[in-house]
C-alpha cells in the first residue's frame, strides 16, 4: 500500500465521518424542532387540551321556510331571501378556536352576494339560556360579490357550550342574520 493509497482511504474515512455527523445533525435538529412544536398545546377554559367540538365539510344555505324571523333558530332569523352555496367547511375546539370556510355564499336568484361583510357565529345552549342559547359572535370578514370568505377566530365560548351550532351571516343587533349553518 503506497502513501497516496493511505491518503485516500484516510480522506475517505474522514468523508464518512463527516457525513455521518450531518446525518446525525440533521436528525436531532428535526426532533427538537418537533418536540418544541408538539409542546404548544392549545388549552381550553378548565386548563386542560383543546379537543375537537364539531368539524364540518358542510353547511346548508338559508332556504324557505326558515328565511326571515318566522322560524328562527334558536331566535337567530335567516336573510330575507334564499341563498346558494358551493362548498363550506370548518371546525370549532374547546378552547374556542373557530376556523369557518365557505365558497359561493351568494343569493339563489342572482348568483350575486350583495353584502361587503360577513361574520361567522357559534350559538351553544347553555344552563343559563337552555332555549335561544348564548350566541358569540367573529370580527366581520370583508367578501366580494362572488361571496368567498375565510374566519379564523378565538371565542371565549360558555361552559358548558352544548349543541354547538356554526353560523354565517350579517350581524344584526346583538345577533345576526343568517346566510348559511351547520347541517346539510
Amino acid at each position: 500500500m503506497g502513501a497516496c493509497d493511505l491518503r485516500k482511504g484516510a480522506s475517505e474515512r474522514v468523508a464518512r465521518v463527516a457525513f455521518a455527523f450531518a446525518v446525525f445533525g440533521t436528525l436531532a435538529l428535526s426532533g427538537i424542532v418537533f418536540f418544541a412544536s408538539t409542546a404548544v398545546a392549545r388549552e381550553d377554559a378548565r386548563g386542560r387540551e383543546a379537543r375537537t367540538i364539531l368539524e364540518f365539510d358542510t353547511m346548508t344555505p338559508v332556504v324557505v321556510p326558515f328565511t326571515g324571523a318566522a322560524h328562527a333558530i334558536r331566535g337567530i332569523g335567516g336573510g330575507g331571501v334564499p341563498w346558494a352555496l358551493r362548498a363550506a367547511n370548518g371546525q370549532l375546539d374547546s378552547a374556542g378556536r373557530l376556523e369557518v370556510s365557505v365558497v359561493g355564499l351568494v343569493i339563489a336568484s342572482t348568483g350575486v352576494n350583495p353584502v361587503a361583510t360577513f361574520v361567522a357565529a357559534v350559538n351553544c345552549l347553555t344552563t343559563a339560556s337552555p332555549d335561544t342559547g348564548v350566541t358569540l359572535l367573529t370580527a366581520p370578514q370583508g367578501v366580494g360579490s362572488n361571496g368567498n370568505a375565510t374566519f379564523e377566530a378565538k371565542l371565549n365560548l360558555p361552559t358548558p357550550c352544548v349543541a354547538p351550532i356554526v353560523f354565517v351571516g350579517i350581524p344584526a343587533g346583538n345577533s345576526l342574520r343568517w346566510f348559511a349553518a351547520t347541517g346539510s
